[in-house]
């Protein structure tokens, strides 16, 4: 079930929110007015993945980097960049009426 969690005008474009939703910390990020969500947990070092830089030129899908050990991870797909035996969990996003709305 998607949850209201920030407006348009809250997170604007190179912005993020950290929410908790049933119990998991969940880093909202707004890339270049596209939205996205991920949980904030890395899986190599238990790392908050969420708090990491952000990489979006040159990319088909922006990319966070763990800030602990450095891994990065798709956005949109959650995989780790050297193979698919990791990744973070993402969650689906919508805007509705300004609204942003994460599916957990």
């Amino acid at each position: 079930m998607a949850q209201t969690v920030a407006t348009t005008e809250e997170l604007q474009p190179g912005d993020r929110k950290f929410v908790e939703i049933n119990g998991i910390e969940i880093t909202v990020l707004n890339v270049d007015g596209e939205i996205y969500a991920i949980r904030n947990f890395c899986p190599h070092m238990e790392g908050p993945v969420g708090r990491g830089p952000v990489n979006h030129e040159d990319c088909e899908t922006p990319t966070i980097d763990c800030p602990f050990h450095g891994w990065t991870f798709d956005l949109e797909t959650g995989k780790v960049s050297f193979g698919n035996s990791k990744r973070i969990m993402t969650f689906d996003t919508e805007v509705v009426n300004g609204e942003i709305r994460v599916d957990v």
